[in-house]
């Protein structure tokens, strides 16, 4: 076997493994080189793999963490079947942390993926936390009329019309991020990086609202869209509006216009120790699907 740092060509072969590898995983080549390109650099990322016989069998990458840290790598193993041993894939671990600097990791890992449990935990990183990945159908949702008439929506469509309500998007969204159990110790992010973000991102403004409670903005429910899945991004709602049912009525406002446009998914990811976002989703009848486990370690 021979320990190799991967280059752009060895992209190809590299999608292979990981296609073979996640089950989860349903991303076109084309699409996956173009993540590659824009997250290659932008977040420092490293390849490194394992060839056998000529043939790519193993990967592994590290990246910088988007939200957290400057100190935190994000790290991701692939395998084929043959090759997930702890003893092999540590090899190729020691090979390519050697060109890093000592820094804390982070890995998050599908729960049914016993072998990559057992690899991270080999290297001693410590569970921090479960992420519960739910789905429903909003073919199947039936409206429920809202008895509190100081609530109005505004789809992103309308509030992102200008640079002011960008600003204003920034702001929200940093208030209300601080209010929910985080997978990781959020980094403030810079206006410029957190607008990059979500540029980049697939946030569908016509399935994203903001709410205001007597005119006054509130909260909000953001959605992205993949081909014809959609998935919620952030629900939240700003501390001093809490118990006045926004939440729900802005999932719902989400959920109808998800239905509206024939959509028949919609996921949402939320921690597990966030039982009044968890509640919320069972108003929905969100079914729990898979369970993410999220892992860190500092490296001495």
């Amino acid at each position: 076997m021979k320990l190799v740092n991967s280059t752009i060509e060895d992209l190809e072969d590299i999608y292979k493994v990981v296609s073979l590898d996640n089950k989860y995983f349903d991303e076109e080549f084309p699409s996956f080189l173009q993540n590659f390109k824009r997250i290659e650099k932008k977040y420092n990322c490293s390849y490194s793999h394992i060839e056998d016989n000529g043939e790519l069998v193993c990967c592994i990458r590290f990246m910088d963490h988007p939200f957290a840290s400057n100190s935190t790598k994000i790290i991701n193993i692939w395998a084929r079947a043959d090759y997930r041993n702890v003893a092999t894939l540590k090899k190729l671990y020691d090979f390519s942390i050697s060109n890093f600097p000592q820094k804390e990791l982070s890995a998050a890992v599908y729960e049914d993926e016993k072998w990559k449990l057992d690899f991270y935990k080999s290297l001693s990183m410590q569970e921090e936390s479960r992420l519960w990945r739910s789905y429903m159908n909003p073919q199947l949702y039936k409206k429920v009329e809202l008895d509190n008439d100081l609530i109005r929506f505004e789809s992103f469509e309308k509030f992102l019309c200008c640079d002011e309500n960008f600003i204003k998007f920034y702001h929200l969204d940093r208030e209300l991020v601080k209010l929910i159990p985080a997978e990781f110790p959020m980094e403030e992010l810079s206006y410029d990086h957190f607008r990059e973000i979500i540029d980049n991102s697939k946030l569908d403004s016509s399935l994203s609202f903001v709410a205001y409670y007597n005119d006054e903005l509130a909260g909000m429910c953001t959605v992205a869209l993949d081909a014809s899945k959609a998935s919620v991004m952030l629900t939240g709602v700003r501390k001093k509006f809490h118990g006045l049912g926004i939440g729900f009525a802005l999932k719902q406002e989400a959920t109808l216009a998800c239905k509206d446009r024939g959509i028949e998914y919609i996921s949402t990811m939320n921690d597990a120790s966030n039982l009044p976002m968890l509640a919320l989703n069972k108003k929905f009848s969100f079914t729990k699907e898979i369970t993410k486990v999220v892992l860190k370690k500092v490296i001495a």
